[in-house]
């Protein structure tokens, strides 16, 4: 077995950063509603991990009856997640609504220990403390009628959503794969926001 090098978790960290950020601006290039991004990319998305599933000859299908709630669960989340994290940038800023969306890792690290019931760690806790002070220096002032303030809650929002997605997948749906999953939740997000598309009366 080849060996990890010491720097290629930095480099995937980076890279992870730089797709989400990629996919943020979307938000502000495409002049389309957060539902309609959200719903074009998940067109997309399906239909390439479709492909993919296909082309490793797995099967589509999942292997029990109740992988099937669990999929709806986690893609109702998914949805949910996905139209806050493209109204966050668009109501304030795409570094902006990145900053508050990636206060995810710290609320993982708070509530992982709660459901595995393993002690928290203080660094963890310090961290938090860290991250909150620097979004609230964020706001610009506590009132929702500012589009940045609300922009930074809605992320936050986002990233709770975020949060619980990956909980609950590492839970319920951790045997499936990575295409397997994500294909899975793309489609439930279609379906839910489909009633709500009106792409043919914006202009892209």
């Amino acid at each position: 077995m080849t060996p990890t090098k010491p720097h290629t978790g930095l480099v995937e960290l980076h890279l992870a950063v730089l797709l989400f950020g990629g996919t943020a601006l979307f938000s502000k290039l495409i002049s389309l509603s957060a539902l309609n991004i959200t719903f074009l990319r998940c067109i997309i998305a399906a239909m390439v991990l479709a492909a993919i599933i296909k082309a490793t000859k797995r099967p589509l299908r999942l292997q029990r009856q109740q992988d099937y709630w669990a999929a709806l669960a986690l893609g109702t989340l998914v949805c949910l997640h996905w139209v806050t994290y493209f109204a966050a940038m668009q109501l304030s800023s795409v570094a902006i609504g990145m900053i508050a969306f990636f206060t995810y890792p710290v609320m993982t690290v708070l509530i992982e220990p709660l459901i595995n019931k393993t002690q928290l760690k203080l660094v963890d806790v310090i961290s938090a403390i860290a991250v909150l002070a620097g979004v609230i220096m964020l706001i610009p002032e506590a009132n929702l009628n500012n589009d940045t303030t609300l922009g930074i809650i809605v992320g936050i929002i986002s990233a709770a959503l975020f949060t619980s997605r990956n909980l609950l997948h590492k839970r319920v749906f951790s045997q499936y794969s990575g295409p397997h999953a994500m294909f899975y939740q793309t489609l439930i997000t279609l379906i839910l926001l489909s009633p709500w598309q009106d792409v043919a009366d914006q202009h892209i």
